[in-house]
């Protein structure tokens, strides 16, 4: 990946609590607490460098790949393959 984490960690940031999407439809929001998130309504805590490693896989992760990095694979999955962390902006 060519971009700085600290780009998208931004963008993660910026988006807390907004509805999100796993893979398989759930929705749910997430919160933002120092350098960690936390699912909403949930005990999981996935923390920035987790992110970031499995940012890191691109386009080869999966949530396979991601439960061998943290928990909460289909959250993760969910924040980082968003449009809107991933920085595409949909056409006028």
């Amino acid at each position: 990946m060519s971009e700085d984490f600290n780009e998208v960690w931004q963008r993660i940031i910026a988006h807390a609590g907004e509805q999100f999407q796993t893979n398989n439809g759930t929705v749910f929001r997430y919160e933002v607490s120092g350098d960690a998130i936390r699912p909403v309504n949930t005990e999981l805590t996935v923390t920035r460098s987790d992110l970031e490693r499995y940012y890191r896989l691109g386009a080869d992760a999966d949530t396979g790949k991601i439960t061998t990095l943290t928990g909460g694979a289909s959250f993760v999955w969910g924040i980082l393959g968003d449009r809107r962390i991933r920085g595409i902006r949909l056409r006028d």
